[in-house]
């Protein structure tokens, strides 16, 4: 990278504006740009979602499964992208997939497809605030409420049992899922790659932790 852009960056990173979370926030959330999905509303007002291999979401199920999308209103006035794959009939659960920093819903569909069919389960996943197609800003805060948003729709509109629910995290996702664990009774957690905190991903031989430091609000070891 010439010095020119390098420069650039580091200004666009530390300068604008030089407030602690406006650098967290940058460092920490890198949603795709453009979106790897889209939304189309059909004739039917039916939603479906095309992927950016030029396939529609209603069309890669296999016989049998599909894939809802939704689209989850918030009290802030903000709207999160949601896919659930309906795999099963009577599945044993339904995951809640959070995934991690550098991806959307386009990302991760054939996996969480192949996930559920694996474990004879339906998934849930969603888009944090400025991912995707889910509107807002990505913060600290805001994927802590999406999380709860998503699984309050999950319980009240889709009527799955708490005790149905399993919380899988990847990543980043371990945030939301660690927090949302401490709060509700559901039948399990999967944390893959968790984060102890933003700053020990530099360092992991971190003893105390900064005031500054990303995610320290949800530090694994506080979960009971």
């Amino acid at each position: 990278m010439p010095n020119k852009s390098k420069f650039r960056m580091l200004c666009g990173l530390f300068c604008c504006p030089p407030t602690i979370t406006s650098i967290k926030n940058k460092i920490t959330f890198t949603p795709p740009n453009p979106a790897t999905y889209s939304i189309t509303i059909n004739s039917e007002g039916t939603i479906d979602i095309k992927f950016s291999n030029g396939q529609f979401s209603s069309q890669i199920a296999l016989p049998g499964r599909k894939i809802e999308p939704y689209l989850i209103s918030t009290t802030d006035d903000t709207m999160i992208a949601c896919l659930h794959f309906i795999l099963f009939e009577s599945p044993l659960y339904t995951i809640l997939y959070s995934h991690g920093n550098a991806s959307d819903l386009g990302h991760n569909h054939i996996l969480l497809m192949e996930l559920g069919i694996c474990l004879n389960c339906n998934v849930v996943s969603y888009d944090y605030s400025g991912y995707g197609l889910s509107t807002g800003v990505p913060s600290e805060q805001n994927i802590i409420k999406n999380i709860e948003n998503v699984y309050n729709y999950m319980v009240k509109n889709l009527k799955i049992e708490k005790n149905k629910i399993i919380l899988y995290g990847q990543s980043l996702g371990s945030v939301p899922t660690i927090n949302l664990a401490s709060k509700e009774e559901v039948a399990g957690v999967i944390l893959q790659s968790a984060l102890a905190s933003g700053l020990r991903l530099i360092f992991p031989n971190l003893i105390t932790t900064p005031f500054f430091d990303v995610f320290n609000k949800y530090f694994i070891n506080s979960l009971k």
